[in-house]
């Protein structure tokens, strides 16, 4: 079905045009409730730019019009536009809180390869002081994640869990054995 043409232009009607914007709004929702593991969330921001970009593509078209039309067609998709708003910050927030999730599993990877290259005492000490810098960045991170609300903290958890642990046991395994090795053996 071809959507409705204003017959000024040859751009779809701002009806029709309100419509894909709100439709967008929703695209941006499940694009971020989307990324559940380092991957997806990659995916997602790469969905999230494509979206911006069709936005603002339908902003050139709607082009100028009356202040009464304006205010008509604002009026009639107002309940339509603030539920797809409403979603959109619920998601947004879980998208923030998935990148915080991210860069902790990040912290540890880089923590971990860092532990993984000591063979003694010397290269412990050499990598002590970025090990020191990401523990502090680490620690901030954690103070974020504890300022998201609780419902979005466990459902985050919850999907983020088995990368969480995995990037705990290589962080604890690289700590373990670089402290035998710190320690000669």
């Amino acid at each position: 079905m071809q959507p409705a043409l204003d017959k000024n232009d040859g751009n779809p009607a701002p009806e029709e045009l309100a419509k894909q914007s709100i439709g967008l709004l929703d695209e941006m929702a499940a694009a971020m409730d989307s990324a559940v593991d380092p991957a997806s969330y990659r995916q997602a921001e790469d969905k999230l730019k494509g979206i911006v970009d069709r936005a603002a593509a339908i902003g050139a078209k709607i082009g100028p019009m009356s202040a009464d039309k304006e205010q008509a067609l604002i009026k009639q998709f107002e309940d339509q536009k603030k539920a797809a708003e409403t979603r959109l910050e619920a998601a947004e927030q879980r998208f923030q809180g998935a990148g915080l999730f991210l860069q902790n599993i990040n912290y540890l990877e880089e923590m971990s390869a860092l532990l993984e290259k000591v063979s003694d005492q010397k290269s412990y000490e050499h990598a002590e002081g970025a090990l020191n810098a990401l523990n502090a960045m680490a620690d901030v991170l954690a103070k974020k994640i504890q300022e998201l609300p609780e419902q979005t903290r466990a459902a985050l958890r919850g999907a983020w869990e088995p990368q969480i642990n995995a990037a705990l046991a290589r962080f604890e395994k690289a700590a373990n054995q670089a402290e035998a090795k710190k320690k000669g053996g």
